[in-house]
């Protein structure tokens, strides 16, 4: 049910309707299984997924899965969203993006529903670093905060200080104004997790 659900929740013309069977997928996905759940989301989230606007949305139904796999009181130890495996698994889909990699030819041509994907990544590595104080996922070891220094907040830094300045998309210009808010609150998480290993 859950691959027939996900192809109009992407494609129905009609935005109410696309809402109201995304939040039918959603509940699907949160009833089922964790280690289900997990395939289900990454195949929505990754490249296999042909329709942008939903694997944006799979990030932010990843992000909602971390809450509630640490919410929980006991992590269940075949739990995948609290595990290393999450980070080995998904990490891949979230370090990849045409604007990362500069594929994008000017400010003209940026996406932005790649953007809003971008704010997504974004806030489930805020949702991570704040929720997983015992490192259960590995993404506050001093190799995974480097490679998000490295590979998402550098390069997005300097992204999104070029398009403040040279695009004139509204669209982008929010997206850019929410990468931004975004980075500053995951240098400070990243700055207080690095000072206290010191």
């Amino acid at each position: 049910m859950i691959p027939i659900v996900s192809t109009p929740a992407s494609t129905d013309p009609d935005s109410k309707s696309r809402s109201v069977l995304f939040n039918l997928l959603t509940q699907m996905i949160l009833k089922v299984q964790p280690v289900h759940a997990f395939k289900f989301v990454r195949d929505l989230a990754s490249e296999e997924c042909p329709y942008l606007n939903m694997r944006s949305s799979a990030i932010g139904l990843l992000r909602r899965l971390v809450v509630r796999a640490f919410n929980r009181s006991l992590q269940a130890e075949d739990d995948p969203f609290a595990s290393r495996l999450l980070l080995e698994e998904y990490k891949p889909i979230l370090f990849q993006s045409p604007i990362l990699e500069k594929k994008e030819a000017g400010p003209e041509s940026i996406d932005a529903q790649e953007m809003n994907r971008l704010v997504e990544i974004l806030g489930f590595f805020y949702v991570l670093l704040a929720r997983d104080k015992n490192n259960l996922t590995g993404v506050r070891d001093t190799k995974g905060t480097q490679e998000l220094r490295d590979r998402i907040v550098g390069p997005l830094k300097a992204i999104s200080s070029e398009l403040e300045s040279t695009s004139e998309d509204p669209s982008v210009l929010f997206s850019v104004r929410s990468i931004s808010v975004s980075l500053e609150r995951i240098e400070e998480m990243v700055s207080g997790i690095e000072d206290r290993s010191i």
